[in-house]
Parts: structure tokens; C-alpha cells; sequence
């Protein structure tokens, strides 16, 4: 269930692809030319933790210095790639099943 804390971003209209977002730091990349980070979601039903990435031919790297704003950012766009009534539990389960959720040069 999502925590008091995201759920005052719905409440206050904060939310407008249905996710929230909250970067928790970085994370060893999958693909080691590229950057991962993970990042906590949340919409009106569920909460959990994925992992984003952005792959070396797209222009990451390990370490590199992204403003945590951005990822953010990016991480809640990519809920428009999920059904509605489920983009979080959605999300989540890629993550954990399939793999990082992945980012594009232009998303950051």
C-alpha cells in the first residue's frame, strides 16, 4: 500500500502520470557500460522499489551525475507504458521479473 507520504502528492494534484517517484541512489548497472539507479514509486494502491536504467549506447555510465529531479522525472514518465489502473504494481513487477525499466538519451 502507498505510504502517507505519497499519497499527499495525489492529494495534492502532484502526480500527473499517476506514479510518484523517489530516488533512493544508484545501483550496479545490468549491462556495465550503462547507469542504473533505483528509485521508490507509488500510486494510489501500491509501493515498491524498481531499478532504471540508462544503457552506454544511450550515453550512460557508471557514476555519472544526474540530478535526482530527473530521474525522477524520467521514472514517472515511464508509467505511461503501463496500464492505468495498475502502472506502479505494474512497474514494480517488470523490475523484479524482467529487469530494470529502461531510460532513452532524450529522457534525461
Amino acid at each position: 500500500m502507498a505510504t502517507p507520504e505519497f499519497l499527499d502528492v495525489f492529494s495534492r494534484g502532484e502526480s500527473p502520470y499517476g506514479v510518484t517517484a523517489s530516488f533512493l541512489g544508484e545501483c550496479a548497472p545490468t549491462d556495465l557500460d550503462g547507469a542504473c539507479w533505483e528509485v521508490e514509486i507509488a500510486d494510489e494502491g501500491c509501493a515498491g522499489t524498481v531499478e532504471v536504467e540508462l544503457s552506454g549506447s544511450d550515453g550512460g555510465r557508471d557514476g555519472m551525475n544526474v540530478p535526482p529531479e530527473k530521474i525522477e522525472a524520467a521514472t514517472q514518465r515511464l508509467a505511461l507504458h503501463f496500464p492505468v489502473k495498475a502502472r506502479a504494481a505494474c512497474m514494480i513487477g517488470w523490475s523484479e521479473h524482467i529487469g530494470p525499466l529502461s531510460l532513452h538519451r532524450g529522457d534525461l
